[in-house]
Order: structure tokens, then sequence, then C-alpha cells
């Protein structure tokens, strides 16, 4: 999109997304951001052009030039 957005979720709306995918892949540009609202989020390190954080059974895999803010994370 145009400008600087925020996505401002939880693990348990990664899961209700898909019925049959609990993978949630966000794309960014410099000034995007995400912030997690339920604090335990594993970072499982950047793999390609993702970083990839997981808790529980969600999955989140957010591109390496989107700002990440995560309470407590492992």
């Amino acid at each position: 999109g145009t400008g600087d957005n925020t996505l401002t979720l939880t693990a348990l709306d990664v899961v209700e997304l898909s019925s049959t995918s609990n993978v949630l892949r966000v794309n960014g540009n410099e000034g995007d951001r995400i912030v997690g609202l339920s604090s335990g989020w594993d970072d499982g390190g950047i793999h390609g052009k993702f970083h990839t954080y997981t808790q529980g059974e969600a999955v989140l895999l957010v591109g390496v030039n989107v700002a990440t803010d995560f309470p407590n994370i492992v």
C-alpha cells in the first residue's frame, strides 16, 4: 500500500484467518510495522526475505523491511 501501514494482531488472529493454514505472510516496506498484541512469540530468525515468528500453531512470516513490535519475544 501507499504510506506507512500498521497491522495489529494476535496469534489467534493468525490461526483463525484460514481453515487450511496457520501461516500468515506479510510483505511490506520500510515504514510499515506489525504490532503483536499477544505475548510469547518465539523469534525464529530470518529465512530468505522473511523474519519468522511463532506462537503455538500460529506462524507469522514478516518481510525483513517491516518493523515489528511484539511483547516478550522469546
